[in-house]
């Protein structure tokens, strides 16, 4: 994903019962603090505002850190919503039917870099999809 050599797949096609959601973990051997993720599940009807709304809920909930602080995202998908916190980073978007979720955190990266780089992780997810 990053060419780094020291992160590797952690999880591939993890079907969470739960949440719907099948994931992909990326994580940095030598740092577990430094991860990514890409979480899809499909919505029967299609996705709307309230739906990605509910989904970042969700994906902020799951986090021991708080608070998050939304952040508008541009260009991803049919509609995007972002939320950081220092040291995790997400966008929830929509392409269809789709609901994904591209996420990371990091014990080293600046916040402001993360979610930068989560956005950009975002927008090619979302176009190849």
């Amino acid at each position: 994903m990053s060419g780094d050599t020291n992160v590797s797949n952690q999880a591939t096609n993890v079907p969470e019962a739960e949440s719907g959601y099948v994931a992909c973990i990326f994580a940095d051997s030598k740092a577990e603090a430094n991860s990514a993720a890409v979480q899809i599940k499909w919505v029967s009807g299609g996705v709307d505002s309230s739906t990605l709304r509910a989904a970042a809920t969700f994906f902020s909930l799951g986090e021991p850190v708080q608070p998050f602080q939304s952040f508008s995202v541009g260009s991803v998908g049919d509609s995007a919503v972002g939320e950081a916190t220092p040291g995790v980073a997400f966008v929830v978007f929509s392409v269809g039917d789709l609901l994904v979720c591209v996420g990371a955190r990091s014990a080293v990266v600046s916040a402001a870099s993360l979610r930068a780089s989560v956005e950009g992780l975002a927008k090619e997810v979302a176009a190849a999809l």
